[in-house]
């Protein structure tokens, strides 16, 4: 293989999505060693805060590297792991203001998107939101997209933005992150505070029928994603916002009898986690998820679920119930 071109090279590294698969090949010869170090082994995973933005001119620079970039997570947090580009930065950048919308353009190859707070002021205006949401829509490698509308300070902590951190535009049925399609993974974390009558949220659901895994904040905004059919959905993750009851003006009774009946749908669910359940045994659907394999959730529906008669092989490989 020492004989390949360098773009025949290079197009073969383009296939291997990780950092821990890149590097034994690095080690087999001096050329492949100059192509992968760190052309690709630098550029597959970034995980920054919004403090560096002389990553984003570098990559908005370099868009032959930036374009070997698959996973990236943004988040205010300066206390975050870092993983980032350092051997090619070059000095004259670390004085730039780097331009996230181009250097995301660049990511030809991205394939998850992790934001936390995007709406936070400290994190980008809500032009620039907006054009990154825009990018993300456009993209057609991208499959996995995980959004926080919250930020997190310490582990099972929350605090929660102010309302006039969320642009009156993200509101809107037409902002870009609600047209985004095609993802096989979707989480949505916070509580949206979105118009009950245009639930944009329901609309990107319904945008990607091929999810396989799903977490999402149970209130007015995501309850109607019981309406919504995923053929190939294997993990469900489900949190509720408030204790005091499931959904406002609605009785807890009818919500889960909504819930139960969309997970019964889905059948091809293998990791559940669901705290909004309080069921028994003969609450449960005929032939309930069969191929559960794991599952966290309250005491009630855990017993349910370990007591239900009707499937004697389900395989659990792990359970528990979530803390107080």
């Amino acid at each position: 293989m020492d004989t390949l071109s360098f773009d025949l090279k290079d197009l073969i590294l383009g296939f291997i999505p990780s950092q821990k698969d890149l590097l034994p090949l690095a080690f087999t010869s001096r050329s492949w060693y100059s192509l992968i170090i760190p052309r690709h082994s630098e550029y597959r995973d970034l995980r920054l805060s919004s403090a560096r933005p002389e990553i984003w001119a570098h990559l908005s620079h370099r868009a032959d590297l930036a374009s070997n970039i698959r996973n990236v997570c943004i988040s205010e947090h300066t206390a975050i792991s870092e993983t980032y580009p350092k051997t090619l930065v070059e000095v004259d950048q670390i004085r730039e203001t780097g331009d996230l919308t181009q250097a995301l353009t660049n990511m030809t190859s991205l394939h998850k998107f992790e934001w936390a707070s995007p709406w936070h002021p400290r994190i980008a205006s809500e032009c620039e939101n907006t054009a990154v949401f825009q990018v993300l829509r456009e993209s057609r490698t991208l499959k996995e997209l995980a959004i926080y509308y919250e930020t997190y300070v310490a582990i099972r902590h929350i605090t929660e933005i102010p309302n006039n951190m969320l642009g009156l535009a993200s509101q809107s049925p037409n902002f870009p992150l609600w047209h985004i399609s095609d993802l096989t993974s979707l989480k949505l974390s916070g509580k949206w505070k979105i118009s009950k009558s245009m639930p944009p949220i329901v609309s990107l659901l319904k945008l990607c029928v091929h999810l396989q895994e799903l977490s999402i904040t149970f209130d007015e905004s995501t309850y109607g994603f019981t309406s919504c059919t995923f053929p190939h959905l294997r993990k469900l993750h489900l949190q509720r916002e408030s204790y005091l009851g499931l959904l406002a003006g609605i009785p807890d009774s009818v919500v889960e009898a909504t819930i139960l009946s969309f997970l019964a749908a889905h059948s091809t669910i293998e990791e559940l986690r669901c705290d909004v359940l309080s069921i028994s045994c003969n609450q449960l659907p005929p032939m309930f998820l069969p191929n559960l394999r794991r599952l966290e959730t309250n005491t009630s529906a855990l017993t349910a679920l370990l007591y239900d008669n009707a499937i004697t092989a389900r395989p659990l490989e792990s359970i528990s119930t979530f803390a107080n």
